[in-house]
């Protein structure tokens, strides 16, 4: 679905996708090996997770590459364990469907 949807945005173009198996592990070595593949700042955007444990996954593997500034990182969720984790590392964005219900936003 999420493909389809793409498709309608010509500018997005979706370079590399993969399992995260829903945690902070497989996502961090999935994103180690995207960073490996993808060299340049340039070649990375932003990086989709779909739960807030794969973001956090994402987000350490990009600010051992030195690459955090450069990628935009969004997970969903609203775990508040790993929504702490990825505000305290400083997540560029975080998309979730439960932050009015944690208190985070009015």
């Amino acid at each position: 679905m999420l493909e389809s949807e793409i498709k309608k945005y010509p500018d997005i173009k979706i370079i590399y996708s993969h399992f995260g198996g829903w945690g902070i592990p497989k996502a961090l070595e999935i994103i180690d090996d995207a960073l490996t593949r993808f060299p340049n700042k340039k070649d990375i955007d932003a990086i989709y997770a779909h739960c807030d444990g794969m973001a956090l996954g994402a987000v350490r593997a990009l600010k051992g590459a030195g690459r955090l500034e450069d990628v935009l990182v969004i997970g969903i969720d609203g775990n508040p364990i790993d929504l702490v984790s990825v505000l305290t590392v400083k997540c560029q964005q975080l998309c979730t469907k439960v932050l009015k219900l944690l208190g985070f936003i009015p």
